[in-house]
C-alpha cells in the first residue's frame, strides 16, 4: 500500500512538471503531495475499489482560469493513478455558488468533487444562506494551494508597499 501512495505522489508531480513552470509549479507541487497522498490513503481506506466509474470535478468558475487549470493538472494525475477518468466540468456562475450547490446536493458517493475557495464557499454562502452551509454540506479533503488574492496597483505609481500609502 505503501508503494500505491508513493507511485500516486509520483505521477501527479511528474505530471506537474511536464505541464507547469516557475512559481506556480512549486505551489502546485506542493499542494498536489498533499492531494496525491490523501487520494492514496482514501483508497487504502474504503477497501473498496473507487473510483468504479468516471469521477466528475466541478470548477464553480469559467475554463481557462486559475481553479480551472488546477483541476485540470490535478485531474491527469488522479485519472493516471487510479485508473479511472477525472473529468473537469466547468459549471461558474454566481461567484461558484452554482457549482458548488450542484456538489451540495449530490449523492454522497464520492462520484463529484469541487473545487472551492473564498468567493464559493465564503463570500457567497454569506450573502446567501439558503443556497448552502459551506460548512455542514462540504467535507473539505485537501488544500490545494493559497488563495491568490493580491493587492496591486498601476506600475508607474511611486507605491511599493501599504507603508508607501
Amino acid at each position: 500500500m505503501k508503494d500505491l501512495k508513493l507511485k500516486s505522489c509520483s505521477l501527479v508531480l511528474e505530471n506537474i512538471r511536464r505541464h507547469a513552470d516557475g512559481t506556480v509549479a512549486a505551489a502546485l507541487r506542493k499542494g498536489l503531495w498533499v492531494l496525491a497522498g490523501l487520494s492514496a490513503t482514501v483508497v487504502m481506506a474504503q477497501e473498496t475499489n473507487w473510483p468504479q466509474r468516471p469521477v466528475k470535478i466541478i470548477v464553480p468558475y469559467a475554463a481557462g482560469g486559475s481553479s480551472d487549470s488546477l483541476g485540470r493538472l490535478i485531474s491527469v494525475g488522479l485519472t493516471e493513478s487510479l485508473k479511472q477518468p477525472f473529468v473537469i466540468e466547468n459549471k461558474g456562475g454566481a461567484g461558484g455558488m452554482i457549482g458548488s450547490q450542484q456538489v451540495s446536493k449530490s449523492a454522497p458517493d464520492g462520484y463529484n468533487l469541487v473545487i472551492s475557495g473564498v468567493a464559493s464557499h465564503v463570500i457567497g454562502p454569506s450573502e446567501n444562506p439558503k443556497t448552502y452551509d459551506p460548512i455542514k454540506d462540504f467535507t473539505h479533503i485537501a488544500m490545494l494551494g493559497g488563495p491568490p488574492i493580491v493587492l496591486a496597483v498601476n506600475a508607474q505609481l511611486p507605491i511599493t508597499d501599504l507603508k508607501s500609502f
